[in-house]
């Protein structure tokens, strides 16, 4: 899977199947369907995202995935770089989770 990002040059940010421990069997420990979203789809009342189901403060750096819509944080996908610059709720990027992407 790839997340890229809208600036100047266009980088192309990889997700690494051995970072993200990836496989086309991966499962949320919670059901996206049962999440009830504030209405610019920012932040649940559950407090659940990413693959771990873990809390998100406001800072936190996270990346939303286009196809299902929930936030992952970038620790998770590791796929920005130290010399990535990322402002939290911008969307100039792409990014399809590794459940929605199949692996």
């Amino acid at each position: 899977a790839t997340a890229s990002t809208g600036r100047g040059a266009r980088s192309t940010l990889r997700l690494s199947r051995e970072m993200t421990g990836s496989s086309s069997d991966a499962k949320l420990p919670y059901s996206l369907d049962k999440l009830s979203w504030d209405s610019a789809h920012h932040f649940n009342t559950q407090n659940k995202y990413g693959y771990a189901g873990k809390g998100r403060k406001l800072g936190d750096a996270m990346l939303q995935c286009e196809t299902c819509l929930q936030w992952f944080h970038a620790r998770e996908v590791s796929c920005l770089t130290d010399a990535d610059v990322f402002v939290p709720f911008q969307r100039n990027y792409r990014f399809a989770c590794r459940i929605c992407a199949g692996g």
